[in-house]
């Protein structure tokens, strides 16, 4: 078929406004207390092998405050947000980034990341979300957040709704990351823009999650997400004043990664280190998801990187309230990739196929 013209003109822009839209969306991990020189270079890039299909053992774990909230009865789920070209290239690259990454493991993740602007022109659940429900992938939305009292007062409800509405008509469990990092000065929804007043944000996510409830949206999965870090670090930004509390709150989740040794404001930090904080605040309460995490490589030991991985795999297994790893798989002001040497490479794949974190839900 031909298209005219106009639907043709309108087509294309259709498409531009969806692909800035999702690079505005493009995540990252919160820099320290300054961000250091963008990483230059390309990765190496290490042709991997399929590895077996153990499975995992018996762990104690945190319940999670409904049934049926894809906690896995032992292990940790492992996931990722994969975008291996650094920057958003479509809907067909991404599912070819994950696809190669699953296939260099020899195995399939349990959890695929997405994020998405509050007023996405591109609403999700779409194509990625169903395309991972096809391959038995439990979707990750990390959907930003917006002007906590607009959100709190009823004032964006139509998007709130149409997503709401979305959810349930997606008809899977699903992830939703909502307004993460608020804790985070570049949150917009930090409460530096709130009089230093945590609440605003408290009320914002009660009523998103009310009105998900009101819509029957009952497969939507509710992950509150501090960064391990506050920024700035005051009591008032305090990650345990934006707690919406536990009848508002599924899982509990993590942001923290390590920036490494190549500054001055960035010392080497181990992920126990940087995870301790929030873990132990919620880990009797909640099931814990690490849901952005990696390492830059160290600039004087090749394997540091390695071995970090190999401790993080190692403190998740003495955390059981950890019942979810998910990666951050690209690069983003430093190569925060799986691949980004041999070593790092082997070792990631170790972890990938160590029987705990073959968990599976149901």
């Amino acid at each position: 078929m031909i298209l005219s013209r106009r639907l043709f003109v309108s087509a294309i822009a259709a498409l531009v406004t969806m692909t800035f839209a999702l690079a505005l969306a493009r995540p990252g991990p919160a820099a320290g207390p300054a961000a250091g020189p963008a990483a230059g270079g390309r990765p190496e890039t290490v042709a991997w092998a399929p590895a077996g299909l153990p499975a995992a053992p018996a762990v104690a774990r945190v319940s999670a405050s409904r049934s049926g909230d894809l906690v896995p009865a032992r292990g940790a789920l492992l996931g990722a947000f994969t975008d291996l070209d650094g920057g958003w290239a479509g809907i067909r690259a991404a599912q070819r980034g994950v696809t190669l990454r699953e296939s260099q493991l020899g195995r399939v993740y349990p959890i695929d990341h997405h994020y998405y602007p509050f007023d996405n022109p591109w609403p999700w659940p779409g194509p990625l979300e169903r395309w991972d429900r096809a391959h038995g992938r439990i979707p990750l939305v990390t959907w930003q957040g917006a002007d906590p009292d607009r959100i709190a007062r009823g004032s964006l409800d139509r998007v709130i709704r149409d997503r709401a509405r979305r959810v349930r008509a997606f008809g899977a469990p699903i992830f939703v990351r909502f307004a993460a990092e608020m804790n985070g000065l570049w949150s917009p929804m930090n409460a530096s823009r709130t009089q230093r007043d945590p609440s605003h944000y408290v009320a914002a996510w009660r009523h998103v999650v009310d009105v998900f409830r009101d819509a029957g949206a009952s497969n939507a999965v509710f992950v509150w997400c501090p960064n391990a870090v506050d920024d700035p670090a005051a009591d008032w930004n305090h990650w345990t004043n934006y707690y919406p509390g536990d009848g508002y709150v599924d899982w509990v989740g993590i942001d923290g990664y390590n920036w490494g040794d190549r500054g001055p404001w960035s010392p080497w930090e181990s992920f126990g280190a940087i995870m301790q904080g929030v873990y132990d605040d919620y880990a009797g309460r909640k099931p814990i998801m690490i849901a952005e995490t990696s390492s830059v490589e160290s600039s004087s030991d090749p394997s540091a990187k390695a071995s970090w991985i190999a401790a993080a795999g190692d403190w998740t297994k003495s955390h059981p309230a950890v019942a979810a790893l998910v990666w951050f798989d690209t690069r983003k002001e430093r190569n925060w990739r799986v691949d980004s040497s041999s070593p790092t490479r082997a070792a990631y794949r170790r972890l990938a196929n160590d029987p705990y974190f073959r968990a599976r839900t149901g």
